[in-house]
C-alpha cells in the first residue's frame, strides 16, 4: 500500500505550460517571457497540487513546444536571457482552450489559480 507521502504523477507537454503561460503575460501586455519564468511556475503549480508534476525542459522539447503553439511564438534571446517571444497577435480565449481544456480538473485548477510572477529578475 502507498505511504501518505506519495504522491500520483501526471506529464504535462511543453506547449501547455508555454500557453497557459502566455495567457496571463498576453492578459498584461507582456510578450516575452524567459525560460526560467517558465520553469518557476511549472513549480508552483506543482507545490500547490496533489500530484506530482511532470515537464521537459530541454532544449528540443522547448523548441518542438514553441512549433508546435504555431508561427506567432519563437524562441528568442533578449538582453543575454532566452525565453520564448509572442511575435503577433494571439487569440487568448483560444489558446486558454487549447492548453486548459484537457487537463484533469485538478490540474486545470491549480494552473488557473496560480499566478506568473513576471516581477522575478534574471
Amino acid at each position: 500500500m502507498p505511504s501518505s507521502n506519495c504522491r500520483i504523477g501526471f506529464e504535462i507537454p511543453s506547449e501547455t505550460i508555454i500557453g497557459i503561460v502566455f495567457v496571463q503575460a498576453l492578459e498584461k501586455g507582456i510578450s516575452f517571457v524567459p525560460f526560467s519564468t517558465i520553469e518557476d511556475y511549472a513549480r508552483r503549480v506543482e507545490s500547490i497540487s496533489q500530484r506530482r508534476l511532470f515537464v521537459w525542459f530541454s532544449r528540443d522539447r522547448m523548441s518542438a513546444a514553441v512549433d508546435t503553439l504555431g508561427e506567432m511564438f519563437d524562441i528568442v534571446e533578449i538582453n543575454g536571457v532566452r525565453g520564448v517571444m509572442c511575435l503577433g497577435d494571439v487569440d487568448v480565449e483560444r489558446l486558454r482552450e487549447r492548453s486548459l481544456g484537457w487537463l484533469p480538473l485538478d490540474f486545470a485548477l491549480a494552473f488557473s489559480e496560480t499566478k506568473v510572477d513576471f516581477n522575478r529578475s534574471e
